[in-house]
């Protein structure tokens, strides 16, 4: 949880398919304030090993964070119609990599055996 005098927000880092990220649970508070957290978080979670950093919100959320990078990311739903849902998965890939950078080095196969 990060909090300031103005905002709040549930963060947890999430590995998913062997890659670390960033998920935002809940943020609430004054707008710039949330905006400035964000900043202060993604460096908090790289310092954790994420690739990248996603919010799930309401449609007011893609237009708010897509000057900051962040993209809609393919929601797997039952519900064909996301808009209508009113849910909305966004995303933002810090541009870094957590994995190995030697070529001759398979990084699916640590620890497998």
């Amino acid at each position: 949880m990060f909090v300031d005098k103005n905002s709040i927000a549930i963060v947890q880092i999430i590995t998913q398919y062997d890659e670390v990220w960033c998920l935002i649970r809940i943020a609430a508070g004054e707008m710039n304030s949330i905006l400035t957290g964000f900043d202060f978080v993604a460096e908090w979670s790289k310092n954790h090993g994420a690739i990248g950093m996603c919010i799930c919100g309401r449609k007011g959320w893609k237009r708010v964070l897509q000057n900051r990078g962040f993209n809609e990311i393919c929601i797997n739903n039952s519900n064909k119609n996301n808009e209508k849902a009113g849910l909305h998965l966004l995303g933002k890939y810090y541009g870094i990599s957590t994995k190995d950078d030697d070529p001759n080095h398979n990084d699916r196969t640590v620890g497998r055996g």
